[in-house]
């Protein structure tokens, strides 16, 4: 059984290279190999937020890395050789660096309009999925009432205001890993999938947290400037698509 992998990006986004062991190497499909180390700092895809790219290399081999998974702890750097057919020992990781931090922004802005829609007055409502990719991002709320959006005409601009104003404020973004139980200082609702027996990391901003495993912005400011797309209904949730302009 192969050992669990560390997973060096949950505490540095922007630690864009690094040095790793191959554990092993092995056949993906017919053209691509999947690449197995001890520790990475490639972002599997998952959580609303798309996998890393980069590099894998070394003086014999250098391999690119086209999509990373996590599966049952250990993540897959599955890609394609472009030199040499074989990758062991010691190797340097490079990820690139201008999609990491795209995704990034991204990724913190999707958590940045829970913080804004509370602020403007929507504080029910609950957020039930992230989709924080460059195509069509999109934050999907579930509201503790029926919502007809024709009578919230000023919402879509009142957001993007809001949104604008605290990323031209700034502010700190921290990734810090607490207890279950110490999960409610931090959120509004404690998931049921957070489990009891192991820290939960949480992303904070503005003394306020969110459960999430992936990569943001050191600052609220390097996000960018944000645009609201669209507000619309869907089976009775509110879906905001957001960007970055």
């Amino acid at each position: 059984m192969v050992q669990a992998t560390e997973l060096v990006y949950l505490h540095d986004t922007y630690q864009y290279i690094a040095q790793a062991q191959v554990i092993h190497t092995q056949q993906e499909d017919e053209q691509r190999y999947a690449v197995i180390c001890d520790r990475t700092i490639f972002y599997p895809q998952g959580g609303g937020q798309p996998y890393d790219t980069g590099y894998i290399y070394n003086d014999d081999a250098r391999f690119y890395v086209e999509q990373v998974w996590l599966r049952d702890g250990v993540v897959h750097h599955i890609g394609t050789f472009t030199q040499g057919d074989t990758i062991t020992g010691t190797v340097t990781m490079e990820v690139n660096a201008q999609r990491r931090l795209q995704n990034a922004r991204l990724h913190t802005l999707g958590h940045l309009i829970d913080y804004a829609l509370h602020d403007i007055g929507y504080t029910t409502w609950k957020p039930v999925k992230g989709y924080h990719f460059p195509e069509g991002a999109y934050v999907l709320y579930k509201p503790d009432t029926s919502v007809d959006l024709a009578e919230h005409p000023e919402l879509s601009q009142q957001l993007e205001n809001e949104l604008n104003a605290r990323i031209q404020q700034g502010g700190a973004v921290q990734a810090i890993f607490v207890s279950r139980d110490e999960l409610a200082q931090y959120v509004t609702h404690v998931p049921d999938y957070i489990p009891a027996d192991k820290p939960c990391r949480v992303v904070v901003y503005d003394d306020y947290g969110t459960p999430c495993g992936g990569t943001h912005v050191k600052d609220v400011s390097d996000i960018g400037q944000a645009v609201i797309r669209k507000i619309s209904k869907k089976k009775g949730d509110i879906k905001i698509a957001y960007d970055i302009a």
